[in-house]
């Protein structure tokens, strides 16, 4: 029989260890930073932006995130990509609510797909904004068809949380008990569609369910099609 003192002496030895992967994982997390102005050199179309919003004006929501970005690490809640126009400028091109996001500090939210210039969008937001880098440049042929969907309007989703209740929880546990539809589109979703149409995202990958999480390195392997693969997350450094 196991004594008090043994199941202690493990107990402790589980703690320590879990600190420590929790100290180091924090650690090479915060490593990984690129400047603002660096990052305007080597982006792309085709890289992943992620963003956590942390609003400063509000203590307890800033406490709360900042203990559980210790605690699990960076929790993303909004997701973009990168495109590079014939114009030769970096914009940021993604989905947000109408007038729901208040984290949208430059530019207006107007319900649907848009792109901003990506300098002023990460400048003007606040909170943490990281990104991943895709492992080569896009085709003419790639740039071609992103193009081509960037030039479609989308609508933000009428109301994503009846979505995640009827499409990505009941249904799954019980299909056929609910009736729901909705209409529109949310930020991981549009970015898979965007990723699915220039062959960077595996077109069997279902994207109805698909949230800014899925989008970190932690599910590269089953998403992404043969040949291409993204970075870590680097948080982006603004100076």
């Amino acid at each position: 029989m196991v004594s008090k003192t043994k199941l202690l002496i493990i107990l402790i030895t589980l703690i320590i260890l879990i600190v420590y992967t929790r100290y180091n994982r924090i650690y090479q997390e915060n490593k990984r930073k690129i400047k603002l102005n660096q990052l305007e050199t080597i982006a792309k179309s085709g890289d992943i932006i992620l963003y956590n919003h942390i609003p400063k004006n509000n203590i307890l929501r800033y406490m709360h995130i900042r203990l559980q970005q210790f605690l699990i690490g960076i929790s993303y809640t909004h997701v973009g990509l990168v495109h590079k126009k014939s114009d030769g400028k970096l914009y940021i091109c993604e989905v947000t609510a109408k007038d729901k996001y208040k984290e949208l500090k430059y530019g207006e939210s107007t319900g649907n797909t848009s792109c901003y210039l990506l300098k002023d969008r990460i400048k003007n937001y606040e909170g943490i904004v990281s990104i991943r880098l895709l492992n080569k440049s896009l085709t003419i042929e790639q740039e071609k068809l992103l193009a081509q969907t960037l030039n479609q309007t989308y609508h933000f989703v009428n109301n994503i949380r009846k979505h995640i209740l009827y499409n990505c929880l009941i249904r799954k546990i019980c299909p056929g008990c609910t009736s729901y539809k909705r209409s529109g589109i949310y930020c991981s979703e549009y970015i898979s569609l965007l990723l699915k149409t220039i062959g960077v995202l595996n077109k069997n990958k279902d994207t109805a369910c698909i949230y800014p999480l899925h989008f970190t390195r932690g599910y590269d392997t089953y998403s992404f099609v043969p040949g291409y693969s993204y970075t870590p997350e680097y948080e982006i450094v603004v100076t």
